[in-house]
């Protein structure tokens, strides 16, 4: 039948086409799994690791003291900051109940443990008037058909909720085999993590024990559990007390089980696991003791910013652009961060003003200058800033080349007209003198 023919023909056609669907792996309507939990990344990461807190404390307490807001493109293409609209004020005032900075601090942790932040969003007479840090735990994201995200699934105090996408701010650090949850950097580093928590406990235990390693203490007197027990239990009792030599019955011999505190070399077991979990954040070892020489400080503290925190403001800003700014208005706004009062990237500005300068004694025009190290200026006004300045005065190439287009005011010499007036474009007027060369008054009046 032709009827027939034709749909199967159209059915055909349909199944050559490229259409975006749910990632390999995953099914459309079924909730993400995801084997890491945020909830026990805090309690066994963030709370039992040294090294873990305090990377994460330096990121939320640094971070969060930077400013968010509004950029707009200008016409040279520069984005320059909107401190009057209303999606800057929303982010310098969150919510009623925690500060901009404290929400901040929460969203930064949530990244670093879980990969994840989430921001829900209270929208009223058209516009975003409220947003709130919501913690990702207990939260999955369920895909669509279409390859994005139907909604999130939320359990709260044993109830369900669905979260549509439009009323959640979702930041993650890229997994690349899930598209649709992010990947905690606290995970990538989790066995050296667990290392370190385990040698706490290691060395805790001894000097509890008075430094003495596990061992069997083999008594030939006890000949059922009941003894064994007892006996095992006085031991405790006289291990935790012990100060001196432990005095007992004959026959009563020791095999040690563990190796002594040497042979493990503890401190630099401890050390190397260190170097391990801060670079695992983007630090540099030298903030933690590490070749903590002058140079060496100011280049981590330096580096402390652009491998551990700008990172992470990259994807927060990025979030808030997706969830505040309209698709079709991306181009021309988006959420920017505000580093100019960091003192530690103080230096790279210094730098940049630097070879700003050298670019213009060396021909370049000081707007293509200006572009050319990054800096947010303005363009300089009636096209100056265009046109390159002469290395001898510093001044537009044009004048040089056409002095007519100097102003009659700038163009002056030394030379003046018969009432004493400086001479445009230093070209004296017919019967004028050189104010070198005025007339002397007679020796007699000098004289007088």
């Amino acid at each position: 039948m032709p009827l027939v023919d034709g749909l199967r023909r159209l059915a055909a056609a349909g199944q050559k086409r490229y259409r975006p669907g749910v990632a390999h792996g995953f099914n459309a309507g079924d909730p993400v799994w995801t084997d890491w939990d945020t909830q026990r990344a805090v309690q066994q990461g963030l709370k039992a690791s040294t090294w873990v807190y305090r990377c994460v404390s330096m990121i939320m307490e640094s971070g969060s003291t930077v400013p968010l807001g509004l950029q707009r493109k200008g016409r040279t293409g520069q984005w320059e900051f909107d401190w009057n609209a209303d999606e800057s004020k929303l982010l310098g005032d969150w919510n009623d109940d925690f500060s901009a900075q404290e929400s901040l601090s929460q969203c930064i942790a949530y990244l670093l443990l879980g990969g994840n932040m989430l921001v829900a969003k209270f929208v009223g007479l058209g516009r975003v008037r409220e947003i709130r840090a919501e913690t990702p735990v207990h939260v999955r994201p369920v895909p669509n058909l279409f390859g994005g995200i139907e909604f999130y699934e939320a359990w709260r105090n044993g109830i369900r909720a669905e979260w549509l996408p439009k009323e959640i701010i979702h930041g993650r650090l890229v997994d690349p085999e899930n598209p649709y949850w992010g990947l905690s950097r606290l995970k990538a580093i989790a066995k050296a993590v667990d290392t370190d928590v385990q040698q706490q406990a290691l060395n805790k235990g001894r000097l509890e024990r008075g430094g003495v390693p596990d061992g069997l203490l083999i008594d030939p007197s006890i000949s059922n559990p009941t003894q064994r027990r007892e006996a095992q239990k006085e031991v405790d009792d006289l291990w935790q007390h012990i100060s001196g030599a432990f005095v007992t019955g004959s026959d009563v011999d020791w095999i040690q089980l563990g190796l002594s505190q040497q042979d493990l070399q503890w401190l630099e077991g401890r050390r190397m696991t260190m170097r391990e979990i801060v670079m695992g954040f983007g630090f540099h070892p030298a903030l933690f003791g590490e070749d903590a020489s002058y140079h060496n400080s100011q280049t981590a503290e330096r580096a402390k910013w652009t491998g551990a925190i700008l990172p992470i403001l990259n994807v927060i800003a990025s979030a808030f652009t997706r969830g505040l700014i309209p698709r079709e208005k991306r181009g021309e706004l988006r959420i920017g961060y505000d580093v100019s009062g960091v003192e530690a990237l103080r230096e790279d500005l210094d730098a940049n003003v630097k070879t700003m300068a050298a670019a213009i004694a060396a021909g370049v025009p000081i707007d293509a200058a200006k572009d050319l190290v990054g800096l947010p200026l303005a363009d300089l006004p009636d096209g100056l800033g265009k046109q390159p300045l002469v290395a001898d005065s510093l001044s537009p190439l044009k004048f040089k080349l056409d002095p007519s287009l100097v102003a009659p005011e700038l163009q002056g010499g030394n030379e003046v007209d018969e009432e004493g007036e400086p001479v445009a474009g230093g070209k004296p007027k017919p019967g004028a003198k050189p104010a070198a060369e005025e007339e002397k008054p007679p020796k007699d009046e000098q004289a007088a």
